[in-house]
């Protein structure tokens, strides 16, 4: 891809701006190099939101939230997969119809691979007993009912709800665009972040 001279022009001065507000070098890192790092090493935020991090003369710019969103995801894809449930201290009762029940038995094994556990209630409904650790009962009853409503569920289609669902978490227990982070904990999350 070729830039136009007026494009480089722009870069550079963006560049210069942002190395004359943060007090940037041309100086190589100390005991840093861009092998071990990346992302580079970081100098300061933008808006509370951006990290800017300098790689040798490269200027690296990361959204603060989608990284930390991306971490807890990975991180909650892991977990969500070693089978860890939890169990209702009163189960939750989910009405159905008798051929969504049927085709939720016959994916009981499945679903129990996830955490997932359920009983029959009665003749209309199912009692969940279980939820992945991860989940709460709210989310868990979307995923049975979504489920059990496309009628069809495969692993890989229980995974891809799952991950939608541990997307929707990631996101609400990631950091927030205005948090302010010290360097030591901007370069914490670029590590994390090169690790993922």
């Amino acid at each position: 891809m070729h830039t136009t001279l007026n494009e480089r022009e722009k870069a550079y001065d963006f560049a210069q701006k942002i190395h004359s507000a943060t007090g940037f070098t041309q100086k190589p890192l100390l005991d840093e190099s861009a092998a071990d790092h990346p992302l580079g090493i970081a100098k300061c935020q933008i808006a509370s939101s951006f990290i800017v991090a300098e790689n040798g003369d490269e200027l690296i710019i990361v959204d603060q939230h989608a990284a930390h969103e991306r971490i807890n995801l990975e991180k909650f894809k892991e977990t969500a997969l070693l089978d860890k449930s939890q169990t209702l201290t009163v189960p939750e009762i989910l009405r159905l119809t008798s051929s969504q029940l049927d085709f939720l038995f016959e994916k009981q094994d499945l679903l129990q691979k996830y955490g997932i556990v359920f009983a029959r209630h009665g003749a209309d409904a199912l009692a969940l007993r279980q939820t992945n650790a991860l989940l709460d009962e709210e989310s868990t009853l979307d995923l049975v009912r979504t489920i059990a409503a496309e009628g069809s569920a495969d692993a890989s289609i229980i995974e891809d709800r799952l991950i939608y669902i541990l997307g929707n978490i990631a996101c609400k227990k990631s950091l927030k665009a205005g948090k302010t982070l010290s360097i030591e904990e901007m370069n914490g999350l670029l590590r994390q972040i090169e690790k993922t």
